[in-house]
């Protein structure tokens, strides 16, 4: 059994083309993926406390060193939960 595609005379880069103004399909962009310079060294002020069920101020504990980055735990500043 042969597709569609195989049947017709038109190229692949035709039919992506047809696809994205017909249908609003594109392929991702792999520069999207990449997180911004902006938020590599990013830190929370607030997050979701689900004991206090509001926006809190946290602590930022270092958690774990590696190469690739920093990990942090938060904790409440008002219950202390995690």
């Amino acid at each position: 059994m042969t597709s569609f595609i195989s049947k017709t005379s038109i190229s692949k880069p035709e039919i992506e083309s047809i696809m994205n103004q017909s249908f609003g399909f594109q392929k991702p962009d792999p520069r999207q993926h990449q997180p911004q310079a902006q938020f590599r060294k990013f830190s929370a002020t607030e997050l979701f406390c689900p004991q206090c069920r509001r926006a809190m101020p946290v602590r930022e504990k270092l958690l774990l060193v590696l190469p690739s980055g920093d990990v942090h735990h938060y904790v409440c500043s008002g219950c202390g939960a995690t």
